[in-house]
Order: C-alpha cells, then structure tokens, then sequence
C-alpha cells in the first residue's frame, strides 16, 4: 500500500511508529497505522481499515481484520501513527 503511494517505510514495527505522526482516536483515517506492544516494546502493527477495525498478520490466522475492542489488541495498544496523507480527504 505504501509504496504504491511512493512513499518508503521503516521494516520493524518500531521504526515505522518513530516515523509517524501522532493521530487521536477521533482522527483516525483509513490507512493509519496501530502499533501495539505485546513484549515490552512495539512489536506489532495493522492498518486502520475504518469502523474501529484493522487488518494485520496475526501469528495463527494469517492476515485477518479484527476490531480493535478485542480483548488482545486493547491490551497491547500503544497509538496510531499517519505515515502517508489521509486517504479520506480529511
């Protein structure tokens, strides 16, 4: 998605979260990235699809989109970065 854009992101979770800009939950656009830790550091990242949910490759399912009220995710959830410019005009 992101090179389709032109734009070059970090490899690791970490390094694309130090890359971004801040985006308030009220803010979020399609596209975003949500970064979490679940092993005492960023460690893992979705895509912001809209309607509170992400895509992202989950370890026993493979690429699956899940609402961010899940229990897991909510317990690890760090903050939404904006990489790219809003996809959603906003």
């Amino acid at each position: 998605m992101f090179a389709n854009s032109g734009v070059g992101v970090p490899r690791t979770a970490a390094e694309q979260y130090a890359k971004g800009n801040e985006v308030e939950p009220e803010e979020w656009n399609i596209g975003d990235l949500v970064f979490f830790d679940f092993t005492g550091g960023i460690s893992h990242v979705g895509i912001y699809v809209g309607g509170g949910n992400i895509i992202h490759a989950s370890t026993s399912k493979g690429v699956i989109r899940q609402p961010l009220t899940d229990d897991y995710l909510a317990s690890g959830y760090v903050g939404t970065r904006r990489i790219v410019p809003s996809l959603t005009g906003r």
